[in-house]
């Protein structure tokens, strides 16, 4: 029931005060007092003892090494220069026998400008490598403008590497 005057009282129909209210004893009560409704706890027991440990085994003999692997194959690089439409093909001297993992890197003509340069791999192959490299370039307050084709003579680094044959799961 509420009192003259309370929070209850001034805000009738209102259930939030009470809520509040009821939540703020609760939280009261069992901030104060951090044992319960129990009793303070009892003595703490002794430790049992600790178990023996057993003794280290012996190590084992090395066994004989394997058989060398095969030698692994040099990746391809090549730096190719971009048409007028910002495209470059490369084509490999011979062709893989499986398509490769590619990475193309942009060479900045003029760094530290205010140009970004982009480069797409457009198509892979297992005889060319096909990119294409885009220009962006940051306007004052207007931030960056759409990407537009890089030109010619813009270099890229690019790097095929043939992947193993891929292992048998047992």
């Amino acid at each position: 029931m509420a009192l003259r005057g309370s929070v209850g009282r001034r805000t009738a129909g209102d259930p939030l005060p009470a809520v509040l209210r009821d939540l703020d004893r609760k939280t009261r009560t069992t901030a104060l007092s951090a044992r319960g409704r129990q009793g303070d706890p009892g003595p703490r027991g002794e430790d049992g003892r600790d178990g023996r440990d057993g003794k280290d085994g012996r190590d084992g003999k090395d066994g004989k090494p394997g058989l060398p692997g095969e030698p692994g194959k040099s990746p391809l690089v090549a730096v190719v220069a971009t048409a007028a439409d910002g495209r470059a093909t490369w084509v490999f001297p011979a062709p893989l026998a499986a398509l490769p993992v590619v990475s193309a890197l942009p060479v900045t003509p003029a760094p530290g400008g205010d140009v970004t340069y982009t480069v797409v791999l457009e198509e892979v192959t297992v005889e060319k490598v096909t990119v294409r490299v885009w220009r962006t370039r940051a306007l004052l307050g207007l931030g960056l403008l759409p990407s537009v084709p890089a030109g010619a003579d813009i270099g890229v680094h690019l790097t095929a590497i043939e992947p193993p044959a891929a292992p048998q799961l047992a």
